[in-house]
């Protein structure tokens, strides 16, 4: 009777651990995040060029530009970024899943040096005025359009460039707001460009402003103002890009090699189980169930880890 009411509960448990494998099984699998090779992407090559002549592309340069790339990366939801320095002075990125290039591109490549500047072009604060991280988007208190906030360190860096505007009668009271301001560009052409102007915002005052907290206004979209706020907290690359290579990864040979081996892995299995229930018989169910309760848990922990499958793992099918 005992041993009746034991098998009974073993076969009931068996029963549970089934019925949860195969509930879930599927969830685990589909969230198992795939690598550049098996799901498609996007790789480019950079060229790492210096901002002026005084500067040397070191190896310490080039790290510091992968962090801050990598941080751009993080900001638009892409996992697993693989970036690598290539001597003397170029990076590879290859990024898994991308749905937007253009979007990727973008925010890969530009400088995202935000400075404030009068009418004709003269700076009076950049990016690093800014309190590291404050950048967030926001909606405007009257017009509920996107908009950008940014906290300055200092209040009296602010107040003083307003001043000084104010204080001069050959200048409009207006403070221009540019991203990637280079030699030569002028506000007056630049505002024609509509979509592609570097202006991002000019706005008026009549008063000294003297506040760490300003608003940065423009006919943003949301995902704009959340894509501005993202360059903005990872800080502007030391250096300049220059787009040397870029393609299009497609998935298929890696697809394909995974769906063999997953048949060749499930026909594996099978046949090992077979092999095992036939020679030790009940011993042998014993060490099925227990085995595919082990392979349950490998893949569980495989995507609690955020682990990356690759072609690597696939090898010698890829």
């Amino acid at each position: 009777m005992v041993k009746r009411g034991r098998l009974v509960a073993f076969f009931l448990i068996v029963l549970v651990l089934g019925a949860t494998i195969g509930t879930t099984y599927s969830d685990i699998a589909n969230k198992i995040k795939l690598g550049l090779d098996l799901q498609g992407g996007f790789e480019v090559l950079y060229d790492v060029e210096p901002l002026d002549e005084s500067q040397e592309v070191t190896t310490n340069v080039l790290e510091a530009t992968v962090e801050n790339l990598e941080r751009r990366v993080n900001a638009i939801g892409i996992s697993e970024p693989n970036f690598n320095i290539e001597e003397p002075n170029r990076i590879r990125v290859q990024l898994a899943g991308v749905k937007d290039q253009e979007q990727a591109r973008e925010m890969l490549s530009t400088t995202a040096e935000l400075s404030f500047r009068d009418v004709n072009g003269k700076k009076y604060l950049d990016g690093s005025d800014i309190k590291e991280g404050s950048a967030r988007q926001d909606f405007h208190p009257d017009t509920n359009q996107p908009i950008v906030s940014v906290k300055f360190k200092d209040a009296d860096v602010f107040g003083n460039a307003t001043e000084t505007i104010l204080n001069d009668p050959d200048l409009p009271n207006q403070i221009v707001i540019w991203l990637d301001y280079e030699e030569g560009d002028t506000y007056r052409e630049e505002i024609k460009k509509g979509e592609e102007s570097k202006v991002v915002s000019a706005p008026n005052f009549d008063s000294v402003l003297r506040t760490t907290d300003i608003m940065i206004e423009g006919s943003f979209a949301i995902e704009e103002a959340q894509q501005l706020a993202a360059l903005l907290n990872a800080g502007s690359l030391p250096v300049d890009l220059q787009e040397e290579y870029s393609n299009s990864v497609g998935a298929q040979f890696g697809a394909q090699a995974l769906d063999k081996t997953v048949f060749a892995g499930m026909l594996g299995v099978l046949l090992i189980f077979a092999y095992m229930i036939f020679y030790y018989r009940f011993p042998g169910v014993i060490a099925v169930i227990t085995l595919s309760i082990y392979v349950y848990l490998v893949l569980l922990v495989f995507q609690l880890m955020n682990g990356v499958l690759t072609c690597r793992e696939l090898l010698p099918l890829c």
